[in-house]
């Protein structure tokens, strides 16, 4: 709603960044994208855990609510959406408002990493099984 003037850096950003607007002003700076020299690194996360959190978490078809958004919130035009709820899904998250935490805006970084790690757990089953169907076909070669 309303307008929104966006200020570029002057400088162009290196390798590895993106533009971001951190104050929600308008004012955009280059920000570290995905080196991990620039991360802290917690740990791996489990991709069986993604998994399970990812199969958890069900899809809807929806519609946004005008009479309940906060002013300023982009309705969807009554646009039929498919996606995800973040009282049910905190993983793809982040943010906090009114003491919802990890909940108030989707985070394509996050649902990324949980996407990516839930395929690769998918990926070590597959493989498992490939292994197991390829021992009963020796089994019953032999």
């Amino acid at each position: 709603a309303g307008t929104w003037t966006m200020i570029l850096p002057t400088a162009v950003g290196m390798a590895g960044q993106q533009l971001t607007d951190a104050g929600a002003n308008g004012i955009t700076s280059w920000a570290a994208a995905s080196f991990g020299a620039w991360k802290n690194d917690l740990g791996i996360l489990d991709p069986h855990e993604a998994l399970a959190a990812v199969v958890k978490a069900p899809t809807h078809r929806f519609t946004y609510n005008k009479d309940v958004l906060p002013e300023g919130q982009w309705d969807g035009n009554g646009a039929v959406m498919h996606g995800i709820f973040a009282e049910e899904a905190p993983w793809a998250m982040h943010g906090e408002r009114d003491g919802f935490r990890n909940g108030i805006a989707f985070s394509n970084i996050n649902s990324f990493g949980y996407a990516r790690a839930a395929i690769q757990a998918l990926y070590e089953d597959l493989q498992l099984a490939r292994e197991e169907i390829a021992g009963l076909k020796a089994q019953l070669a032999a």
